[in-house]
């Protein structure tokens, strides 16, 4: 943006049928005591646009829903689903409260948007109007611990220990086979009548006790198009046995026997709200 220098103007009887404040070009800014604001009429004007956009998108959002705020989007920072931006959002909001309520202190604006703070605001509009995918917010299958049908189970435990792993999932040729927990352990004793398991003992000789239905916690498949909102709502939801979600696996189309393109637990997703 052109470094241009502006002073306020009084409204004459043809801008006074617009509305809104009227910006001259100053050509000598010093001989103003150095009042100078850099575009400042054209980028305030779009950060309030933007601002207005974001307010109608949010107002056909809860259009159905009963609000406890009169401001749409104070209603939305205090939903749970905008957690990802809402502090760029409650930036965003005050200083537009400032530019509507106190624009300008003797003549001179007293504030304007800067270049992050503008794309603050776009970042918070797009996510409105178009939510993220999921795979944004997920480990990536690349970077996720993952298990074979060869390797070692002791082995396995002592990764999973060391690293506090819960749950990883368990491969064959890229392809995803299962779940490997310490509920297969579990499983595992109480169906071989206490056999116990040895350094030698593979996953593979646990087979029959990770595949998905087999596991008492609720493991979730979604496909890489699936958005962020879909499976907020999918950890936040109660299951079966009063449980919730405990992982979700993307993969191509939300197919079980699919490569795996990402993981998300709960606090991928819900985070600290």
């Amino acid at each position: 943006m052109s470094n241009k220098y502006y002073k306020h103007q009084k409204p004459t009887s043809s801008t006074k049928k617009g509305g809104g404040q009227v910006y001259r070009k100053i050509e000598n800014p010093r001989a103003h005591g150095g009042a100078a604001v850099a575009g400042y009429s054209t980028r305030v004007q779009i950060f309030l646009d933007l601002y207005k956009q974001l307010e109608d998108a949010l107002e056909d959002k809860y259009k159905h829903a009963r609000r406890k705020c009169s401001s749409v989007v104070f209603e939305f920072t205090k939903d749970t689903e905008s957690a990802p931006i809402r502090d760029k959002l409650n930036v965003c909001r005050e200083l537009r409260n400032l530019l509507t309520h106190n624009a300008n202190l003797g003549g001179v604006p007293v504030a304007e948007p800067s270049g992050p703070l503008m794309d603050a605001m776009q970042e918070v509009l797009d996510f409105v109007r178009k939510p993220p995918l999921a795979l944004e917010f997920a480990t990536r299958g690349e970077q996720v611990m993952k298990a074979t049908t060869q390797h070692k189970v002791m082995r396995v435990m002592d990764v999973m220990d060391k690293n506090g792993f819960s749950h990883i999932p368990v491969m064959n040729n890229g392809a995803f086979l299962g779940v490997f927990s310490s509920g297969v352990i579990m499983r595992y004793l109480l169906g071989s009548r206490g056999e116990g398991i040895t350094p030698d003992t593979t996953i593979g000789d646990l087979r029959d006790y990770i595949a998905v239905e087999k596991h008492a916690e609720n493991y979730e498949f979604v496909s890489k198009d699936t958005s962020y909102l879909t499976v907020r709502d999918m950890f936040e939801k109660v299951k079966g046995r009063n449980q919730r979600v405990s992982v979700i696996f993307i993969t191509e189309n939300g197919k079980q026997d699919q490569k795996l393109l990402g993981v998300l637990t709960p606090w991928d997703v819900l985070g600290d709200i």
